[in-house]
């Protein structure tokens, strides 16, 4: 996007943003020009959270067939990579094709799932990502505790650590529900 585009976008969030809290607005709690019930959020929460709740493998497995056909259109293998990691084949881009492409954007899908992210998005998993991210003093462990995993780690003196790990996701079938729905779209 080129920068009046970003500018354009930030004004028309702030707008509906607006439009939106005289609809929502709560009967208690609000500050009289937000309505507690908005919770803007940015695409880097977006980000995290789909990488976190596993919603990154179930993009790349919907996708797959789409590359898969421009490989065979193309006579070539270029358009999907052996992830040995994974054991299995997934979307890519070659390089002398990925100027101003984004693999997200190849299929409209992309929206209900990021519509399904923000949805599940609480205002604590923002307040949390948006304090990260300003490298706050604050590191926020109650929301740590509340929201993600614990996995344990081994410091340089040798001693077993507890380190917080991905988030929590919003229910235990999330991942296979979204990959269900998605699928009927």
């Amino acid at each position: 996007m080129i920068e009046r585009q970003l500018n354009d976008t930030r004004y028309i969030s702030k707008f509906i943003g607006s439009l939106l809290s005289n609809i929502v607005r709560s009967e208690s709690n609000d500050d009289g020009v937000n309505s507690k019930n908005i919770i803007p959020g940015n695409g880097k929460i977006t980000s995290q959270l789909k990488q976190d709740w596993g919603l990154n493998d179930v993009w790349n497995e919907l996708i797959l067939p789409r590359f898969e056909r421009m490989n065979a259109i193309t006579n070539t293998t270029i358009f999907t990579a052996y992830n040995d990691k994974y054991q299995k084949f997934l979307p890519t881009v070659p390089f002398e094709y990925s100027k101003g492409f984004q693999k997200k954007r190849i299929d409209h899908r992309h929206h209900a799932l990021d519509a399904l992210i923000i949805a599940c998005a609480t205002r604590d998993h923002v307040n949390l990502l948006n304090n990260q991210a300003a490298k706050s003093e604050t590191s926020r462990n109650d929301l740590q505790h509340k929201l993600r995993y614990k996995s344990k780690w081994i410091d340089s003196r040798g001693i077993e650590r507890n380190k917080f790990a991905e988030f929590k996701k919003p229910w235990d079938t999330f991942t296979t529900d979204a990959r269900d729905q998605l699928e009927k779209i």
